[in-house]
């Protein structure tokens, strides 16, 4: 009985002994965690790349809407000569109504599919945007040798209403980290930098 319950614990204290080796090992291997941290949101609003986009956005949007003020003015000439010039019921004033119908789905066709276009790039875009970002906050992440890479958005504890500040805080993830932790103004310059060099390529 003795002989079985030494050998019971010269087993057990080899597994332990095993259990801990490895332990240690993997303690060795992971070292400490070294970590990071983004404000994605300043990052992806503030990069130039971004604010070009915005300056051609509303270059393109300010076009649209000529476009369809121009087709809702030659609509509204038409349907102003139909109440007061043409009679009604003649077919000139028949041929000028569907005039009218045919300028205002031409109009209605035109809005709808510009503004569909204009979502579908700029959702290629962002995502194109958003893989950039991606690549070199892992670029400087093994660079640094860093472990962790987190996002930190700066939100402002004065909300709107009550919603707004309850979801805010049920959101906010990261509480503090110290300033020398924060890669934002280095993602944010390379990222312009890369941009810049993108530009005098093309």
């Amino acid at each position: 009985m003795m002989k079985k319950a030494t050998w019971m614990l010269t087993v057990l204290l080899g597994v332990w002994g095993y259990s801990f080796c490895l332990g240690q090992e993997a303690a060795e291997v992971a070292g400490p965690l070294k970590i990071g941290v983004v404000n994605v949101s300043r990052v992806l609003t503030e990069c130039q790349e971004n604010l070009d986009r915005e300056k051609s956005i509303q270059e393109k949007q300010n076009q649209i809407k000529a476009k369809i003020q121009e087709l809702e003015t030659e609509a509204n000439e038409i349907r102003n000569e139909l109440e007061n010039v043409l009679k009604p019921g003649s077919p000139e004033s028949a041929a000028r109504m569907q005039e009218w119908f045919n300028k205002m789905a031409l109009k209605e066709a035109y809005e709808k599919g510009q503004m569909k276009s204009l979502e579908t790039d700029t959702q290629v875009w962002t995502e194109t945007l958003y893989q950039k970002f991606l690549d070199e906050v892992n670029r400087i992440a093994r660079q640094k040798g860093l472990t962790l890479v987190l996002n930190k958005d700066e939100m402002s504890v004065r909300q709107r209403n009550l919603d707004d500040l309850l979801s805010m805080i049920r959101s906010r993830r990261i509480l503090y980290s110290a300033p020398t932790l924060d890669l934002t103004a280095e993602v944010l310059e390379n990222m312009d930098k890369a941009y810049e060099k993108e530009k005098a390529g093309k």
